[in-house]
């Protein structure tokens, strides 16, 4: 697998997967303190799984039916939580200007 960031990188390491969230996103705890965090992945943004401004959004955007694009968050979210498993250590690849959302959700 190639991995590349766009402008100065820096890894995370000793996290491991807690929980998923939803096609895009999952929490991460560090494995000596516990600390957990949410991280979003750069680059990818999969449907909603609740109904939010951004699901509206995305209808406009989209011309798709909220109730498809909830159905399509569903799978997303099954699809990611087929790929990993709770437990899991993982390891962040990170870009130094863009690390953090406006929610302060780690982006990696």
């Amino acid at each position: 697998m190639q991995l590349k960031a766009y402008g100065k990188a820096y890894i995370k390491t000793h996290l491991k997967i807690t929980k998923v969230v939803d096609g895009d996103g999952l929490f991460v705890a560090n494995i000596f303190n516990n600390q957990e965090e949410e991280v979003r992945f750069l680059g990818i943004d999969a449907p909603e799984v609740r109904r939010s401004k951004k699901l509206k959004q995305d209808e406009r955007e989209t011309h798709l039916p909220g109730e498809f694009l909830l159905q399509l968050g569903q799978e997303s979210k099954q699809f990611l939580s087929n790929k990993v498993s709770i437990g899991t250590s993982v390891t962040l690849m990170m870009e130094k200007q863009n690390s953090y959302d406006s929610y302060g959700r780690t982006l990696a």
